[in-house]
């Protein structure tokens, strides 16, 4: 993969590869607190946007659930770190396309194709790239002529399908030699093991308001904790904190006049994939069980805190930064009607 090729130059002018891996690990880390920073300031478009969305991106960057589930796993880290700017041309093209936003598309997802090797994570963000332009769509077709609206439409999917086969196919015509024998696998198992998607979920509901719901972060091994700073999150300040994060982000539906479209969509789908990372031990568990025990295709999102995580953690990070810009406009209402 060419993606090797720079590696490769780095090793040989003397860098270790140890070196290499935290050159990489933070410029993904820095790429998606501003691909999340550009997203936020291109959906909101407001006075407090700027704002609004360096706390949003920080969130997004340093929160506890992507330390657990993506900080160690390089190539997942692709996918998050570019996933909100390839949203937002995925939007930009869907709506008025033109030769810039395909380039820059096509080569954001270019960059981020490491990621494909898991084919499932780059199903979720195909799966919220689709859900955020069918209600982007519901919602610009109100008044326009449908059908010459809708062909327009068709015209800048076809686009961003373009797009997403030139960046990826050399990542994902690859690995498709073995879906099938992942599929028939998955297929044929004759039981599925949930005790295994147990573990692979929030193991308490509201534990998983705090992003800490795995049962490896409070885990230890002959008595040395997987995460040696893990004893803190147990303090009375840090569970309010961790509390505080879910009530700001949730006071996000307060805003809903303002923010309508975005509200409706990431709203639901941080309900939607919590629910569904809480795995059998969701208020949702028996259904949950019941698609794994009877469809075994299932199996292959045996595992829902890194793939459906994915969704839930970016829908947060966005419901987040749509409160701060309504809390930070509440304040100045506030402070200039004094004023006066």
């Amino acid at each position: 993969m060419f993606f090797r090729f720079p590696i490769f130059i780095l090793s040989k002018i003397g860098l270790s590869f140890a070196i290499i891996q935290k050159l990489l690990f933070s410029s993904l880390l820095f790429i998606s607190g501003f691909s999340f920073f550009s997203f936020i300031k291109y959906i909101l478009q407001d006075k407090y946007v700027s704002a609004a969305a360096f706390l949003g991106a920080n969130f997004y960057m340093f929160n506890l659930y992507s330390l657990q589930f993506f900080w160690h796993l390089l190539i997942i880290l692709f996918i998050y770190a570019f996933l909100p700017i390839i949203l937002l041309y995925c939007i930009k093209v869907f709506n008025k396309p033109n030769r810039k936003d395909f380039v820059l598309l096509t080569i954001f997802l270019l960059l981020s194709s490491p990621g494909i090797n898991n084919l499932l994570i780059g199903l979720m963000l195909i799966v919220l790239v689709l859900f955020y332009l069918i209600i982007d769509f519901i919602f610009q077709v109100e008044g326009k002529g449908f059908k010459i609206f809708l062909k327009r439409r068709l015209f800048s999917l076809l686009l961003i399908c373009l797009s997403f086969f030139l960046a990826w196919s050399h990542a994902v015509i690859p690995a498709l030699y073995n879906i099938g024998k992942d599929i028939n696998s998955a297929t044929s198992a004759p039981t599925v093991n949930l005790e295994y998607i147990g573990d692979a979920s929030f193991q308490k509901v509201a534990e998983g308001f705090r992003f800490m719901g795995h049962f490896g972060f409070f885990g230890s091994y002959k008595g040395d904790l997987y995460y040696p700073y893990s004893a803190i999150y147990k303090t009375p300040l840090f569970i309010s904190l961790g509390f505080l994060i879910a009530i700001l982000c949730y006071s996000s539906f307060f805003f809903y006049r303002r923010h309508k479209k975005n509200i409706i969509i990431f709203g639901f789908l941080t309900i939607s994939s919590f629910l569904l990372i809480n795995g059998p031990k969701s208020p949702i568990g028996a259904v949950y069980t019941f698609l794994f025990t009877r469809y075994p295709f299932f199996s292959m999102f045996r595992n829902p805190l890194d793939k459906i995580g994915l969704i839930f953690i970016f829908s947060f990070s966005v419901l987040l930064s749509i409160s701060f810009s309504g809390i930070f406009r509440k304040i100045n209402y506030t402070e200039s009607k004094y004023e006066n």
